[in-house]
C-alpha cells in the first residue's frame, strides 16, 4: 500500500508508515453500556454486566464504515468534476457532508468533551444517592465513553444538516506544493478567534476545509446551498494558500501529520512561522447537548439511561433562521446561475 512520511508533533520524530497502519484501528468505536435493569444498585453485578464481552456493540462501527465508504467515493468523484460553476444537488451533497459531519464529530477532543458531559450528568444523579466505589468509577468511565460513541452518528448527521446550507468551492492544482494532511480530517476556521479551530459553526465567514488529496481541497463556507465553484490552478497556486492550509491542518491535528515526501513536512514546519509546531490546537466545536443521553430513576428505583431523539431537520432549520435573520450579501460568483 501507500507509504506516508509521518511527523509526530509531540516527540519531534520523523518516521515512515504504510497507510493501513496509521489509518486503521480495530474496535475503536465499539462500545458497551451497562444493563441497569433490576439493579438497585448492586455495583458488582452492574460491573459484571457492563464488562461482559457479550455486551460489546459494533453498531456504530458498521454505520461508520458505510458513511466512510460513501465519503471516499464522493471525494474521488469530485476530483473529476470540470472547472467552472456547478449546481450540486441534495443527493450529491449527502455523501460528502455526512462524511464531513462524522469527521468533525469523531475528533478526539469532541469525543472526550461529550464523554465528560455525560459523566457529569451521571454523577449529578448518583452522587447524592451512592457512595463512590471502584466498580462505580469503572462503570462511570465506560458508560461515558460508550454514550459519546453512541452519540457520534447523531452528532455527525446534525452537523451535516447545518453544512448543507453552505456553498462549496473545490480548489485543485496539478503540480507545485502539496498539502500536509493531519490526523484530523476536517479543518475548521473561524474569524476573530485566536485559538485555531475553536468557534461556532454559524459564525459569519466560518470555513470548513476538507483535503481530498495532496493537491485538492473542498472549502465549505457562506450561505448558498447547492452552489459550487471548481477552480484548477494547473501548475500554480495562489501565493501562501497552501502554507495557510498546512498551518491550519497542522494546528488542528492531534499529534501526527502526514505527507508523501519528507520535504513537504519540513517545508510546512518552516511555513508555520510563529505557530508552535508542537502545540495542541485541537479543540473542536461546542458539545451538542441534544444528542446526549440523560439518566433518571424509575418508579421502582432502578437507574435508567434515557437516549435522546435524533435531531430533526426542523431543529436545524430553526437554528439556521435564527443565525441568518439578516440577509446575506452574495458574492458575484454566487449570484451567477450555476450550471451543471
Amino acid at each position: 500500500g501507500s507509504v506516508f512520511h509521518v511527523f509526530d508533533k509531540r516527540s519531534g520524530v520523523y518516521r515512515t508508515a504504510k497507510a493501513g497502519t496509521v489509518a486503521l484501528e480495530n474496535d475503536l468505536y465499539t462500545f458497551r453500556l451497562p444493563d441497569l435493569t433490576g439493579i438497585k444498585p448492586e455495583f458488582a453485578a452492574m460491573y459484571a454486566r457492563t464488562f461482559d464481552p457479550a455486551n460489546k456493540d459494533v453498531e456504530i462501527e458498521v454505520a461508520k464504515a458505510d458513511i466512510e465508504a460513501r465519503g471516499s467515493r464522493a471525494m474521488a468523484e469530485i476530483e473529476t468534476w470540470p472547472t467552472g460553476l456547478r449546481d450540486v444537488s441534495e443527493d450529491d451533497r449527502v455523501s460528502l457532508l455526512t462524511y464531513m459531519g462524522l469527521l468533525l464529530a469523531q475528533h478526539p477532543t469532541m469525543m472526550k468533551a461529550r464523554a465528560a458531559e455525560v459523566r457529569e450528568r451521571f454523577r449529578m444523579l448518583v452522587g447524592p444517592r451512592f457512595e463512590q466505589s471502584e466498580h462505580l468509577r469503572a462503570i462511570d468511565a465506560e458508560m461515558a465513553r460508550g454514550t459519546s460513541v453512541l452519540a457520534l452518528i447523531f452528532d455527525g448527521l446534525a452537523t451535516a444538516l447545518e453544512l448543507n446550507y453552505l456553498a462549496w468551492k473545490v480548489v485543485r492544482w496539478t503540480n507545485g506544493p502539496r498539502l500536509v494532511l493531519g490526523d484530523v480530517g476536517v479543518v475548521a476556521w473561524y474569524p476573530g478567534v485566536k485559538t485555531i479551530g475553536v468557534g461556532e459553526i454559524w459564525a459569519a465567514g466560518a470555513k470548513f476545509l476538507l483535503p481530498i488529496s495532496p493537491r485538492s481541497i473542498v472549502i465549505i463556507s457562506q450561505f448558498a446551498p447547492g452552489a459550487c465553484e471548481i477552480e484548477d490552478y494547473g501548475d500554480g497556486v495562489p501565493e501562501g494558500a497552501v502554507d495557510a492550509f498546512n498551518a491550519l491542518s497542522w494546528a488542528r491535528s492531534r499529534s501526527q501529520v502526514f505527507a508523501l515526501d519528507r520535504e513537504d513536512l519540513e517545508r510546512a514546519i518552516v511555513g508555520l512561522g510563529p505557530l508552535d509546531a508542537g502545540a495542541d490546537y485541537s479543540a473542536q466545536l461546542p458539545v451538542r447537548h441534544s444528542v446526549l443521553p440523560s439518566f433518571e430513576f424509575d418508579e421502582r428505583g432502578d437507574l435508567r439511561i434515557v437516549q435522546p431523539m435524533e435531531p430533526s431537520d426542523d431543529e436545524v432549520q430553526e437554528r439556521w433562521q435564527a443565525r441568518f435573520a439578516a440577509p446575506w450579501t452574495a458574492s458575484p460568483t454566487h449570484n451567477a446561475r450555476p450550471a451543471k
